[in-house]
């Protein structure tokens, strides 16, 4: 909305277009196409200001749903952004890129893109969201510049919605605004709203009392009762809207329950319970068709957040999973790194060097490693499915030998060292 976008205009200006809100201390000179974008790194600082660390939204950013409304423009998919440690990460989604911006720190942060890249943005004159291209950083900082901020809008959180039409790639679609005064902070006026129907011949009234019912999608909220009834949900159907940081082990025990799009199985009954089910909800979980017996020959498998275990092998394979995905479910089984390597490169002009790093592992229980080199010194977080990964401007210690000792993060006993003679890069 307007009102934002006058906030993160008024961030701009004092941070300065062309000045990086963030430490960029590290320069990465002669880049081929990843380049090292000012107009990135203050894309990153404002978009951090419309969610919290966990990634959540903060309440009022999201008015619309729409960043290009919210916000001022959305990227078009994917894109490739740049780390101050050289190395680069691949965003396909609005969700990869918050994940991406909330695990940034001041030893590992975004300072560039991958040009060209598209944006969407909406033409207030036709009425139609447009595809452009940025080939470069002018382009990109000028890209602020005409966005609509407009004058300050003062709105009331009084939710009476108003909706407008818009075009997208030769569809129409619907915007909903909070209110009135939130479409015409985005330029809208009267001739153009319409009551917002709920189309299925709801009589609804607009009272904010909300209600939140579990999908396979996640949690969708909805106005209030009314509005989830028409969507063919009932009042068992309504669980908590407010996330309770329930801290539920990773237990294969499957629960499931009915609502109004099927059967949702959870991993146990502590995560049911956390999305406000009780056990008066559960109901008997289908199993798609899979004959299993009930038979304990369990068998794990290796899953971002860690292993799960299954009953038995048909469990895993109604699940998707395939013999090849199956680990030892042996709790003896440590996390091991392994033939830790480091090949390096000629000298940086700043008499830095590159070092790309590669080594073996077994039972993480991670997705990211740590490195640092003597001295405990913290050099930055990295995939483990990016390995190998170049440091493009290594310092030097002042030793004969450099030196760098790599572990899987939140893991301080899962390390491996390794030192080289260091090049002479006086």
């Amino acid at each position: 909305m307007n009102t934002l976008k006058l906030f993160f205009f008024s961030v701009i200006v004092s941070v300065g277009i062309f000045s990086s809100c963030t430490n960029t201390d590290t320069i990465i000179e002669n880049l081929p196409d990843p380049q090292e974008s000012e107009a990135m790194q203050t894309t990153v600082d404002l978009l951090k200001t419309m969610y919290t660390d966990d990634g959540t939204v903060i309440d009022g950013s999201h008015p619309t749903g729409n960043l290009i409304f919210d916000f001022c423009f959305e990227f078009v998919y994917p894109i490739n952004l740049i780390y101050n440690t050289g190395t680069t990460v691949t965003v396909n989604s609005n969700e990869e890129l918050i994940e991406v911006l909330i695990n940034t720190t001041n030893d590992l942060y975004i300072i560039g893109v991958e040009f060209p890249f598209d944006v969407l943005v909406f033409n207030p004159d036709t009425d139609v969201i447009e595809t452009i291209t940025i080939t470069n950083e002018s382009e990109f900082a000028a890209l602020f510049i005409n966005c609509n901020f407009g004058d300050p809008c003062d709105c009331e959180n009084e939710y009476e919605p108003v909706c407008v039409e818009v075009e997208e790639n030769g569809t129409i679609i619907i915007i909903t605004f909070p209110n009135e005064c939130y479409a015409e902070c985005e330029g809208f006026t009267e001739d153009q709203y319409f009551e917002c129907d709920d189309d299925d011949g709801c009589d609804c009234d607009d009272e904010y009392e909300p209600v939140c019912v579990q999908t396979g999608d996640g949690i969708i909220e909805f106005i209030n009762a009314c509005y989830a009834e028409c969507e063919g949900f009932t009042e068992e159907d309504f669980v908590d809207c407010e996330n309770d940081g329930c801290d539920c082990d990773d237990e294969y025990e499957p629960v499931c329950v009915q609502t109004g799009d099927g059967i949702i199985e959870f991993q146990n009954e502590c995560y049911a319970e956390c999305e406000g089910f009780t056990e008066e909800d559960f109901v008997d979980c289908e199993n798609d068709g899979c004959d299993c017996d009930d038979e304990y020959e369990p068998v794990c498998v290796q899953t971002g957040e860690g292993i799960f275990e299954f009953i038995n092998a048909c469990w895993a394979e109604c699940e998707g999973f395939t013999e090849n995905d199956f680990v030892d479910c042996d709790d003896d089984d440590e996390c091991e790194i392994s033939d830790l390597e480091v090949e390096f490169g000629d000298c940086n002009e700043n008499g830095t060097y590159p070092i790309t790093i590669n080594f073996e592992y077994e039972h993480p229980g991670n997705e990211y490693f740590d490195v640092y080199t003597r001295n405990d010194e913290f050099i930055g977080y990295y995939l483990l499915s990016d390995l190998p990964i170049t440091i493009e401007e290594f310092e030097l210690s002042g030793y004969r030998y450099d030196y760098i000792r790599v572990c899987i993060n939140d893991a301080p006993d899962c390390c491996e060292e390794t030192e080289w003679e260091a090049p002479d890069c006086d």
